[in-house]
């Protein structure tokens, strides 16, 4: 019996859950399952290590002997051999003795204990000890690491190059992995034609196949076809009926409920078991989902912005689903809000946004508003703003909840996985100078830039460099009366601002500035600093000066001016501040 109704979102997760199974399993040599799912449990066939062994350079002896040497009285032990990692026949180490000995090499008999090289002092065959060793210092016992029998990796743990490493030293040559799903997906629609068409009136590119089929192979599924049909019903049938053989079908547009939209009653006729024929959801209200021989079909609508955001929140869950990875969803972290958003209350709404880290807290800027378009919103966005079915107006501040994009690993904590997939960008953020001659215009410059980078959903820092010091706060404040009373550092603070004051033996490199107090920005825009090793932007003006400052710069990426002048970069206008954005888009921000 046939499901059609509309669900809300967590319905529909859960309805999709409950009619899929996991993939059966198959052995695969090991160097053929990177990225696949554990299938099994595996567990360790032997110990690592295998053996006592060293993890210093030094040389081994028994902890006992040395247990009254002092600085005064020092102990003398005979080097009666060398072991390295390769040494097989270990020699024994008797009272009085020791044995030269590499890191990775085995402990011999005898010892059990080993110095560091630097701590002694060696003279004709022997070593002198000045402190006592204590017993296992620098020793790695046999199965310190994994102990034989020992569970390795779990069922439905995603098998990363560094698990195939462990596999491997442990002599494990065939692991037994969960299938790949082999996904077919169907765009549908007269309007769509393939990427290497040219485009005509009222034409345009089948994008959902190619978004579609990068989000399944990403997460580790197989693309079985992707193909796109008219809008008929002959072409519709033949294509479901051949997307029917894969592991999943994935249709997009023809969902709604209209005469020209074909696909789900075809689907149905086909013997498709719907279990919901909508989402209270926006984008992707018209998503219905089913059942063929116990294998999922979702038929998706056509618009790119609720594909985008119905494979992440139903789709994504699936697919992990079937190769194993049991995980009802994506669990969802707090944020507070950097813009108001206003939606009509009475059905959930998924909001793009970009989502960034200040120190503990995650703040996500969402792509609202007339302005924003599809695939820009997309291309920024790593998390969806979940704002529900009875609110009309989130103000700016608010906290909300929002949905990363992607899966996070089960070793880590919701707040620790989603830091994880920011943090290479937080921590090095790029750095330009805006530079020129005086009166050339960088403070106007800079401050266009500003603006135009924060719309397009950046967070930006900047840096002015003064060579003459100043005097940044207010006479008679209580802040400026600290700091005149003789405070080194003095700090002001509230809900949504910091300051801080604080004199210096010597100037703070760029560097410095940057790595101590910008880490959570996206990109940072410095007005002078003409003579450090950074990316430059010239800003010039004939009228002021006669040639530009950066005539032999190789770090210049810009010239901005009156004039079109060839210094081998891009040369800009003054007005053109959207194409200059664009450059340092490209150049610097495009893989935020």
């Amino acid at each position: 019996m046939a499901y059609q109704r509309i669900v809300s979102r967590k319905e529909a997760l859960e309805l999709i859950l409950e009619g899929i199974h996991t993939l059966e399993t198959t052995k695969l040599p090991l160097e053929k399952t990177c990225r696949y799912i554990a299938g099994r449990d595996i567990y360790a066939p032997e110990d690592i290590p295998g053996f006592n062994r060293s993890v210093m350079d030094g040389y081994a002896l028994w902890s006992r002997d040395t247990v009254k040497a002092t600085n005064k009285d020092p102990l003398q032990l005979q080097v009666v051999d060398n072991i390295h990692p390769s040494t097989e026949r270990l020699p024994s180490v008797g009272k009085g003795q020791a044995a030269g000995i590499m890191t990775g090499g085995g402990i011999p008999p005898g010892a059990d204990a080993v110095v560091k090289e630097e701590d002694v002092i060696f003279t004709d065959g022997t070593i002198e000890i000045q402190s006592p060793v204590r017993t296992g210092q620098y020793v790695s016992r046999k199965g310190k690491d994994i102990k034989k029998g020992s569970l390795v990796i779990q069922t439905g743990r995603p098998l990363t190059p560094a698990v195939l490493g462990t596999l491997a030293s442990l002599h494990i040559s065939e692991v037994y992995v969960t299938k790949r799903p082999a996904v077919s997906v169907l765009a549908i629609g007269n309007e769509l034609i393939d990427i290497y068409e040219r485009s005509t009136d009222h034409k345009i590119v089948a994008s959902n196949l190619h978004m579609l089929s990068g989000m399944i192979t990403e997460y580790g599924g197989t693309v079985h076809s992707a193909k796109i049909s008219r809008n008929e019903k002959r072409a519709i049938r033949k294509n479901i009926e051949q997307g029917l053989k894969s592991d999943i079908l994935i249709t997009t547009g023809g969902s709604a409920n209209s005469h020209s939209d074909l696909t789900r009653t075809l689907i149905e006729g086909l013997g498709v078991d719907l279990r919901f024929t909508g989402v209270s959801m926006r984008p992707g209200k018209g998503t219905a989902f089913g059942l063929f021989e116990n294998k999922p079909v979702f038929v998706l609508p056509g618009t790119p912005s609720a594909v985008f955001a119905v494979f992440y929140s139903l789709v994504l869950p699936a697919l992990l689903w079937l190769m194993g990875r049991k995980m009802g969803g994506i669990s969802p972290v707090t944020a507070i809000l950097e813009r108001d958003i206003e939606k009509r209350s009475g059905i959930e709404h998924l909001v793009q946004g970009l989502v960034r880290r200040v120190d503990s807290l995650y703040y996500v800027l969402p792509f609202v508003g007339r302005e924003v378009e599809t695939f820009s919103a997309m291309n920024r966005a790593n998390g969806l703003i979940i704002v529900n079915p009875d609110q009309a107006v989130l103000k700016q501040g608010e906290k909300v909840f929002v949905q990363p994009l992607g899966f996070q690993e089960d070793h880590l904590s919701e707040s620790e996985a989603l830091q994880h997939r920011w943090l290479s960008r937080c921590m090095t953020p790029p750095l330009i100078s805006i530079v020129g001659k005086s009166d050339a215009g960088k403070t106007t410059l800079l401050e266009k830039l500003v603006g135009e980078l924060k719309t397009r959903g950046y967070l930006i820092g900047t840096i002015k460099h003064d060579v003459h010091g100043f005097e940044i706060d207010h006479e008679g404040k209580d802040s400026w009366r600290h700091k005149h009373a003789g405070a080194h550092t003095v700090a002001i603070s509230s809900p949504r601002k910091v300051a801080v004051i604080k004199d210096m033996a010597a100037e703070e490199s760029l560097d410095g500035l940057a790595t101590k107090y910008f880490t959570d920005v996206d990109v940072i825009l410095t007005e002078g600093y003409k003579r450090e090793d950074n990316p430059k932007i010239e800003v010039f003006r004939s009228y002021v000066h006669d040639q530009p400052l950066c005539t032999n710069d190789s770090r210049l990426v810009a010239l901005v001016s009156d004039i079109t002048l060839d210094l081998g970069v891009p040369c800009f206008g003054l007005e053109d501040i959207e194409q200059l954005a664009d450059l340092v888009e490209r150049k610097f921000l495009r893989d935020l």
